[in-house]
């Protein structure tokens, strides 16, 4: 399953004014490279309105704008991903009976299963044509 990203406002304890960035299934983002641009807009009309230092804030660790897309490009990384096409899974997982691979779509798991089933006729009249 894909994690979901929510951003806020806060005054940490700590750290001041930030912007935090958390995992939610319940999110508004469905990519973590989409909450670190829209925590950037964030955190300049936050600046606009006065504020001289915001951070980021995420893991429960502070970060630059640049460490932060870091962090996005890691998450995108980790994400598992479709066996066909590599895009990332989201909620709706496809598979056949063939395999245990996971797919992004009904037409990445019938690529695949056609795939397979070719190969295996493919080696039927291999082995037939050499008895």
């Amino acid at each position: 399953m894909m994690f979901r990203y929510t951003i806020s406002r806060l005054s940490h304890p700590d750290y001041g004014s930030a912007i935090s960035i958390v995992r939610d299934d319940n999110g508004i983002f469905q990519e973590a490279w989409k909450a670190v641009q829209a925590a950037s807009k964030e955190q300049r009309l936050w600046k606009a309105e006065g504020v001289k230092k915001v951070r980021f804030l995420i893991d429960d660790t502070i970060m630059t704008l640049n460490m932060a897309k870091n962090w996005a490009g890691t998450e995108y990384l980790d994400l598992p991903k479709c066996q066909t096409c590599a895009k990332p899974l989201q909620d709706q997982i496809f598979s056949h009976q063939l395999s245990q691979k996971q797919f992004c779509s009904q037409l990445c798991a019938d690529q695949d299963y056609n795939q397979l089933t070719d190969s295996s006729l493919d080696e039927e009249e291999y082995e037939c044509d050499f008895r």
